[in-house]
């Protein structure tokens, strides 16, 4: 792992990464290998967790933080976005809790199966308080869910907000 060897607590001697499912369906410690004639249900999945386990699309804001106060006349956000099973070909930014959509700068991810890196640079129209929201679109052209979905049982979803409150649309002296 990263050039060295397995540490036991990541599944040492060997483990199995399917790229673009939870951790639920990627396995540690592997003691053998079955084949077996079917659909197997894990440990996870007889609790009642998905048994597909494919990664919703997903985004968040990382910077600036949920009710930071914002000075001066251009902001910069950043955050990631992950595709799941295929990698992101746009994020957007709304400042008016999702009514209108600013396409976001995307850096180049490090493989197909990695996130990407957003950037926004936001000049604030007046001051006071922006409900701040981010979504994403996969390289197959599917849009991130909006709805507030909890991670169990087939993963989380929904659109990140935060409120940003813009104080001073001037420099600091």
């Amino acid at each position: 792992m990263n050039g060295e060897k397995l540490p036991k607590e990541h599944g040492f001697p060997v483990r199995l990464i399917v790229p673009g499912l939870y951790g639920i369906k990627n396995v540690k410690w592997i003691v053998e290998i079955e084949v077996y004639p079917g659909d197997y249900l894990g440990y996870w999945q007889r609790k009642g967790w998905t048994d597909d386990g494919t990664i919703k699309i997903f985004s968040r804001i990382d910077s600036p933080g949920h009710y930071q106060p914002l000075r001066g006349p251009e902001q910069q956000f950043r955050g990631i976005a992950f595709g799941g099973p295929h990698s992101i070909s746009k994020v957007e930014l709304s400042f008016d809790a999702g009514r209108t959509w600013n396409e976001c700068q995307i850096e180049p991810p490090m493989s197909p199966y990695s996130w990407v890196i957003w950037n926004y640079s936001w000049k604030p129209p007046k001051q006071g308080k922006f409900q701040t929201v981010v979504r994403a679109t996969d390289t197959k052209g599917q849009l991130q869910i909006a709805e507030l979905v909890r991670p169990q049982p087939a993963g989380a979803s929904g659109y990140h907000t935060i409120v940003t409150e813009v104080e001073t649309l001037q420099d600091r002296l």
